[in-house]
């Protein structure tokens, strides 16, 4: 066992806004910083729109399924209006919690965020 899983731990990552990259949903990426000069800095690498639209969409860059079914059925219980996407590859369609809500988002932003501080 000794080094085993030492062999198989991922590079570190070279810094905090690299890691909202490995986050299971990515309305869960955003990173706020407050700066020395009493500014906010925000990082988004995959936008905000499913923020904004109470969109839970899992990340295709992780295979974590479970942990992504995990969240997705304590949100439903915190944010009713929360409308969920299914797991990539999952023949479930997306569900919408309340009748009332946005319309569900089409897919990632194209580009980071704007306003994300990510290079």
């Amino acid at each position: 066992m000794s080094g085993s899983s030492a062999a198989s731990a991922p590079p570190p990552l070279p810094s905090a806004d690299a890691a909202l990259s490995r986050y299971a949903a990515v309305v869960h990426a955003v990173g706020v910083r407050l700066e020395p000069d009493d500014t906010l800095s925000i990082a988004a690498p995959f936008g905000l729109a499913d923020l904004f639209g109470m969109v839970l969409r899992s990340n295709p860059a992780i295979a974590n399924g479970p942990a992504y079914a995990a969240k997705t059925e304590r949100m439903r219980t915190a944010w009713p209006e929360l409308t969920v996407i299914p797991w990539a590859g999952t023949a479930e369609a997306p569900v919408k919690c309340t009748e009332d809500t946005a319309a569900v988002s089409t897919g990632l932003s194209p580009a980071p965020s704007p306003l994300s501080t990510s290079r």
